[in-house]
């Protein structure tokens, strides 16, 4: 399968799965924490399972104390990634994630001292710009309702009414 269509995929599936994750994460009563455990180990079965039909080969032990470490990170982020999601919404998460982009290149450039490429500039400054963008629209659009409220025009009044007859009553209520 072509590089583009597996990258459709993760991005399509990541997208969707991103909104479940926010509405599991509606309820009062939701739990960052265990959310994100059951998520980790659904993960690690459904990876599994594509393991074992497509087999696989076990990596050096060598890289152990790798796996360890970015399992745990990404365990941390996962569960700051539910608790972000306890008060924001999924389209502000999604933007803000858009920064560990930047730091993945940035921190690649300068610890594994890969070449930076005038795309992966051009990705950043995108990125940066669509940060910038959807902050400040968000921050106005917060502002603006925050600090505004609907009230009658001086002198006017403010009447609710229902124009013709009602058609569905529930007779229970009646």
């Amino acid at each position: 399968m072509a590089w583009y269509i597996l990258a459709a995929i993760n991005v399509i599936s990541i997208s969707v799965g991103t909104l479940f994750q926010k509405l599991s994460m509606k309820e009062d009563t939701s739990d960052p924490v265990a959310s994100s455990i059951i998520f980790q180990f659904l993960l690690g079965f459904i990876t599994l399972l594509y393991a074992l039909i497509q087999g696989f080969h076990l990596p050096s032990l060598f890289l152990l104390p790798f796996f360890i470490l970015s399992g745990s990170l990404y365990a941390i982020g996962t569960i700051a990634f539910f608790k972000a999601f306890k008060f924001i919404g999924a389209s502000e998460v999604t933007v803000i994630g858009g920064a560990g982009v930047i730091m993945t290149i940035v921190a690649s450039f300068v610890f594994l001292h890969d070449k930076l490429t005038l795309l992966q500039i051009l990705g950043v400054f995108f990125i940066l710009s669509a940060l910038f963008i959807f902050s400040s629209l968000y921050l106005s659009v917060d502002f603006y309702l925050g600090r505004t409220q609907t009230v009658p025009d001086s002198g006017g009044s403010f009447r609710e009414a229902i124009v013709g007859q009602p058609r569905f009553i529930n007779p229970v209520y009646l």
